[in-house]
């Protein structure tokens, strides 16, 4: 009448499917003896079974179908069930263990009937022919019963604890922020993961369990792994810890700090335990990062300082040497034999001396150290003069290198220098880039973008860049180029963004690279920021 009831206080014991016990044992051995009887069992009657927690006499034998056996009928009694004669017994006269092999004949079972009268199973004896026992021997097995009984409600009362143990320690690791995977010895696959590790991996518990420890686990010592599973079983064995990556099941990997131990509750399982270290990871590149353009800056301040010394230094020579050369000019056009060859020479020479020293000029203002100027700034003249500082690499690499500039446009409100220094980086990004092409061809266009915005738009036909890897050049120190500072785009991107303008990467241009850059008008600012 209360099966229901009775199943759930007998799997509450643990006993069921479990390994022989030595306290079991002696109990079927004394009653076994006590009663000279060739078997006797402790039997725990489940739901479609009778399963034999004990058996002296039976071996290899762990369970009974319940439809045939006795202990079913012994659970339904308060004291001793008996039959002496089960040949005989209308019940039992045809039951397969009796008229087939082990040929019972007699059965004694007592009850094991807990606190709360719950019949769990029997301690029963059995013999292959016929007998009765007396009523003191019947005392005496129903002693033994209530012996067994209260051995198994001590398991009992163990296995609720540990259940509540496992419970709440389950809950803790549930919702515990670091990774924990159980993980079975032999065959490498997930056995448990908690909830951490599926939603940082983005997939649930049944797909996890059909990977490999090491199918979600890259970048990790296996060697160092391998030996430490091989020679430590015990739970007390000191874990060990490591650095590894991650896989999602994107495809993308992040990186984790690991600790390998074996498990508590299983010898035949260890756990891994992983914590994400991606903040960690990405302050040390950014630290990292920092520093190298500290570095940098410092040595880019003192290339400037030396540069503009040098540029100080180069143009009284050149500025000597233009005077020579229109002196020697004027001279020679004072004597009517001068050879015309001649005379157009040092006018070449007069006017390269002159463009050098504005060259110089120029690259002096360029790195100079001053505060942010704005001026109106015609394009034209802006683009032509940045074009005229890079006619010697233009020429040396043999780059086509074009220009377009839109008819009427508006003046820009803007630095003149940084503009410039924005055009000659990209520019020179450029010729870089398609150096080494037989047809290397650089375009420099400009036109309105709209009444507020002229956009430059600085094109190649190089093996260009993927749109995220811009993203990412555009961060100081990193680069693209083996001998690549990591700054000139990154400073580029300053110099736009403050003047209140955009700088992108073009993902929709397939024969190269083209970036395009906007700078306000004149006419859309009154004053500069």
């Amino acid at each position: 009448s209360n099966e229901e009831q009775r199943l759930s206080a007998l799997y509450e014991t643990g006993l069921l499917d479990t390994p022989a016990e030595n306290i079991f044992d002696s109990i079927t051995e004394v009653t076994a003896q006590l009663f000279d009887m060739p078997l006797s069992l402790v039997c725990l009657v489940d739901a479609e079974r009778v399963w034999l927690k004990s058996s002296k006499g039976l071996e290899n034998v762990n369970e009974i179908q319940r439809d045939i056996g006795f202990c079913p009928h012994t659970i339904t009694q308060k004291s001793i069930f008996e039959v002496k004669n089960a040949a005989t017994d209308r019940r039992f006269h045809d039951n397969p263990l009796v008229i087939n092999e082990p040929n019972f004949l007699y059965y004694a079972g007592a009850p094991l009937i807990t606190s709360d009268g719950y019949a769990l199973g029997t301690l029963c004896v059995i013999d292959f022919q016929a007998r009765e026992l007396s009523d003191i021997q019947k005392a005496q097995l129903k002693n033994l019963a209530v012996t067994t009984t209260a051995l198994i409600e001590a398991k009992r009362q163990a296995h609720i604890q540990q259940l509540t143990q496992d419970y709440q320690l389950g809950s803790i690791v549930e919702i515990a922020p670091n990774e924990i995977y159980l993980v079975n010895k032999e065959t490498s696959k997930i056995n448990y993961a908690n909830r951490t590790a599926q939603l940082n991996l983005g997939c649930s518990l049944d797909s996890l369990k059909q990977l490999s420890w090491n199918e979600i686990l890259v970048e990790f010592p296996e060697e160092l792994i391998k030996s430490y599973l091989q020679t430590n079983c015990s739970f007390f064995s000191a874990p060990i810890n490591f650095e590894a990556r991650q896989k999602r099941t994107d495809g993308s990997s992040y990186p984790v700090d690991c600790q390998i131990q074996t498990s508590s509750s299983s010898p035949a399982e260890f756990l891994i335990i992983s914590y994400d270290i991606s903040q960690r990871v990405n302050a040390q590149i950014r630290e990292k990062a920092l520093q190298t353009s500290i570095a940098h800056i410092n040595r880019i301040n003192t290339a400037n300082a030396l540069s503009s010394g040098l540029a100080h230094e180069l143009n009284q020579p050149l500025t000597a040497l233009s005077q020579y050369c229109n002196t020697a000019l004027s001279l020679l056009k004072k004597k009517d034999s001068a050879d015309p060859l001649l005379n157009e020479s040092i006018e070449k020479a007069t006017t390269q001396a002159f463009r050098a020293g504005e060259i110089i000029k120029r690259f002096r203002a360029f790195t100079e150290r001053r505060q942010p100027t704005r001026a109106i700034i015609n394009v034209e003249q802006l683009i032509n003069e940045t074009i005229a500082l890079l006619n010697h690499d233009v020429r040396k690499h043999q780059i086509k290198l074009s220009t377009h500039v839109a008819d009427n446009l508006s003046t820009l409100n803007a630095d003149p220098i940084q503009i410039q220094q924005v055009l000659l980086n990209l520019i020179t990004n450029s010729i870089q880039a398609t150096c080494e092409n037989q047809d290397g061809q650089v375009d420099v266009t400009c036109s309105a973008k709209d009444k507020i915005n002229i956009l430059f738009s600085v094109s190649d036909n190089g093996p260009g860049i993927d749109a995220d890897l811009f993203n990412n050049l555009t961060m100081p120190s990193i680069s693209n180029k083996s001998s690549g500072s990591g700054l000139g785009l990154s400073i580029c991107k300053f110099i736009i963004n403050s003047h209140e303008g955009k700088m992108w990467h073009d993902r929709e241009y397939n024969n190269g690279t083209r970036i395009h850059f906007t700078i306000p008008t004149s006419t859309s600012t009154n004053e500069p920021h």
